[in-house]
């Protein structure tokens, strides 16, 4: 249970990151 969680938060914690990456390269195109 434990490794899910971490997993999940790992998870949506660089979905998030990757998100906001891609946001401030789209003004830049």
């Amino acid at each position: 249970m434990i490794n899910i969680i971490a997993i999940t938060s790992l998870s949506s914690s660089w979905f998030s990151a990757h998100a906001s990456l891609h946001l401030v390269k789209s003004p830049l195109k």
